[in-house]
């Protein structure tokens, strides 16, 4: 039995950890941050690995070849595709673009002091107090799609988790135990009559 510490999620989970470290420095390049992705994984699987060997277990080199195989193969493209979309995102703003920037921020201020003196001379209308609290919300759009969609992303990265948690326990399922049992006796044949 694999200890819970070197179990493809939480060896996934350690590995997102390092990888959103370094996952801004490649806004710009997306070729060279799917190459530091498979430096940084290999490294951090091989580390989990040589921690498992150092435990003795009969089953590491089992095990070792697993993770590299499901980091590789499962974890790295679907965590390359969340990364790269997360950093197009923050690059524009989250589709703000220079709203987003400073000086954007003091145009969303001027353009919700407009609005405000508009709706204040119309606030004796209902329809107008929706538009009243969206008007005095338009500052801070920046700073809700910037919650909402990391938010987005953690559910995202959270159900990469949860998947590679589910392939563990398929795998588990179907290995083979290590606990010795009778070999199957041969059933008893029938005469032809």
């Amino acid at each position: 039995m694999v200890p819970s510490d070197f179990r493809l999620p939480n060896v996934a989970n350690g590995l997102i950890t390092r990888l959103e470290g370094t996952r801004r420095s490649y806004a710009d390049d997306p070729e060279s941050a799917k190459a530091e992705f498979q430096r940084i994984s290999e490294e951090h699987v091989a580390a989990a690995a040589d921690e498992l060997a150092s435990l003795d277990l009969d089953e590491h080199d089992g095990h070792r070849r697993f993770l590299e195989q499901e980091i590789r193969q499962t974890f790295l493209p679907r965590y390359t595709r969340l990364a790269e979309r997360m950093n197009a995102l923050e690059s524009t703003n989250f589709g703000l673009g220079a709203l987003g920037e400073p000086a954007g921020r003091v145009a969303l201020v001027a353009v919700a002091l407009v609005g405000l003196m508009f709706f204040l001379r119309l606030i004796y209308l209902p329809w107008a107090w929706p538009m009243f609290l969206v008007d005095v919300s338009v500052p801070f759009w920046p700073d809700i799609l910037r919650v909402l969609y990391r938010r987005r992303y953690a559910a995202q990265l959270q159900e990469l988790l949860d998947d590679l948690g589910a392939i563990q326990e398929q795998a588990t399922t179907y290995a083979p135990s290590s606990v010795e049992t009778e070999p199957p006796r041969p059933r008893p044949q029938r005469e032809a009559q």
